[in-house]
């Protein structure tokens, strides 16, 4: 009885999906006002790249780490979401579907706006045109050095210059970010940084401003060096690529013999440096692989279970199956899933099903 009480409950969840957190943008003010219901209010204070900062007003209330924010801004709604668990959650993805076309995040983001957004009366997608979704795959080249195709057509050499600027930005904005994160961790040190010529660099700007003492307001003045340092030299560099070529249109961009918007080539070996010492020594540190093998083995389970028992899916995923096949519709509903709800679906599975999480890994 319990079992058909909670089973109940997973399918009603599952069709609800998670509470998201709701941004509306004061018109007034500029300035917007998150909160989540009958729980935080705050404000968006500040957006570098793909990251989005949000400032609540009570430290006691905040809402749950790595929830959705469903964005409002005079009646056009935007879900800033994420595959669930990151990085490590892609790969789980690509190893549950390697037999099945496999799954990449950037093809996964074409898949959300041409076929999983249900918006229109008369078809799925969000009828973008060809030149915004050509923008969202990030790979333009096969790993045998074929172009990759779109709608049968050739990719350009490039994206265009508002992907190039979305790229680069998504780029600084990690190992901006993630410096930051694995300092406030303890898993990276101020000493183990000052190997990389990037991050001495910036931390004479920091001894400039008359701090000495390397504490927590020295760390987080260098971080935010760094990220000038990165921001600065990808507008001077493009400013003087931009003049140099004088690209006349949207085509001239795309068919460059270089990108009009990067680091230039004395600055992005400082930092390919930070990113091969982010991912030796935070990505894949001893304490992230067990987070790591931890969400394997949730993302499989759930898996597993949808296979067997795909009511316990949304009625969107569900309604699917007959066009994508049972595989990849539990693929799309898991990618769509949020840390905190993959976790809920996980508990709820496992005490339906627990035979599904006897396979530890993947």
């Amino acid at each position: 009885m319990a079992k058909e009480t909670l089973k109940k409950s997973v399918k009603k969840t599952t069709a609800k999906k998670t509470e998201t957190t709701v941004a509306k943008v004061e018109k007034k003010t500029k300035k917007a006002v998150v909160s989540e219901t009958n729980l935080a209010k705050g404000c968006v204070f500040q957006v570098t790249g793909a990251v989005v900062d949000v400032k609540f007003e009570n430290v006691n209330d905040l809402p749950a780490i790595l929830t959705a924010l469903t964005c409002d801004n005079n009646g056009n709604r935007l879900v800033l979401e994420h595959t669930p668990f990151g990085h490590a959650g892609e790969r789980a993805l690509q190893k549950l579907m390697a037999e099945d076309g496999g799954f990449d995040h950037n093809e996964q983001a074409l898949r959300i706006v041409d076929l999983l957004e249900i918006k229109y009366p008369a078809y799925d997608g969000l009828n973008l045109t060809w030149a915004v979704r050509s923008g969202l795959m990030k790979h333009r080249h096969h790993e045998d050095g074929t172009r990759t195709l779109l709608d049968g057509k050739k990719l350009p050499l490039y994206p265009s210059a508002e992907s190039q600027v979305a790229d680069v930005a998504d780029d600084l904005t990690y190992y901006g970010h993630d410096v930051d994160d694995g300092l406030d961790s303890g898993l990276i040190t101020l000493e183990m940084l000052e190997e990389l010529d990037l991050w001495r660099m910036c931390e004479e700007k920091t001894f400039a401003m008359g701090l000495k003492e390397k504490n927590e307001r020295f760390a987080a003045c260098t971080v935010r060096h760094l990220i000038d340092t990165m921001v600065g030299d990808v507008i001077r560099n493009s400013a003087k690529t931009l003049e140099e070529y004088a690209p006349a249109d949207a085509e001239a961009v795309e068919n460059a013999s270089c990108r009009m918007i990067s680091f230039s080539k004395e600055f992005e070996p400082l930092t390919e440096k930070l990113r091969t010492f982010l991912y030796h020594n935070l990505y894949f540190h001893p304490v992230l692989a067990e987070l790591n093998e931890l969400s394997y083995r949730q993302m499989g389970t759930c898996f597993r279970a949808f296979l067997q028992h795909p009511e316990l899916m949304g009625e969107g995923a569900q309604s699917r199956i007959a066009k994508v096949g049972l595989k990849r519709a539990a693929a799309d509903f898991i990618a769509g899933m949020t840390d905190n709800f993959a976790t809920k679906e996980y508990n709820c599975v496992s005490f339906l099903y627990p035979e599904y999480g006897k396979e530890n890994k993947v």
